[in-house]
């Protein structure tokens, strides 16, 4: 499911990893129960500000698991790639 890279990262990255993505279900799931008889907008769980958000919260996990400076910035950094509009399919990550 992961594939081969897993094997060069620490635990701690791998965890914050699990963390961004259960903030993304998290930004989801607290706009459906404020306005649970509406649809729930793409933009408040995926695009720029919800990658922002997940992110933040994705280094405060790595900070808190002890995670180095150096891969809490490179974390930060990704925010310039725009990862985020690239096809699940075309994703080599």
């Amino acid at each position: 499911m992961l594939g081969q890279w897993v094997t060069s990262v620490s635990t701690a990255y791998l965890a914050s990893g699990l963390a961004h993505e259960a903030h993304h279900c998290r930004l989801y799931w607290s706009y459906r129960e404020r306005e649970p008889r509406r649809e729930v907008p793409r933009e408040v769980f995926t695009g720029e500000e919800a990658e922002r958000q997940c992110l933040e919260y994705q280094i405060a996990v790595l900070k808190q698991l002890g995670e180095t400076e150096e891969v809490t910035e490179r974390v930060r950094e990704s925010i310039k790639t725009g990862y985020w509009n690239v096809a699940w399919h075309e994703r080599t990550w």
